[in-house]
């Protein structure tokens, strides 16, 4: 269950609850003295796409492989395809070059 900040309008105390998303509507509505606030917007600490693989765990990296693979054109083949030749990395250096990528 979340915590919500609800602000009183009159005199700007603000205080926190503890209740389940579908009760705060219903909160609002019996105490109409009160209003919901946002004391900080969340953060979002990263996300397993944008992490090293030296944090990754074997399954993802395989997983990253598989889908770089299968969409060679995208940023993702790019970060974690498997090493192209030399002569692979110029050819689609001219096919972004041309627009065709």
């Amino acid at each position: 269950m979340p915590t919500y900040n609800f602000e009183h309008k009159d005199t700007g105390e603000v205080i926190e609850k503890y209740m389940r998303i579908s009760e705060k509507d219903g909160w609002l509505e019996d105490n109409p003295e009160w209003k919901a606030v946002i004391l900080q917007a969340p953060s979002f600490t990263g996300d397993h796409i944008t992490a090293t693989t030296k944090s990754m765990d074997g399954g993802m990296k395989e997983v990253l492989d598989r889908v770089a693979n299968a969409h060679p054109t995208s940023p993702l083949a790019d970060r974690y395809g498997d090493k192209k030749t030399t002569k692979e990395l110029k050819t689609k250096d001219v096919l972004k070059k041309h627009g065709v990528m």
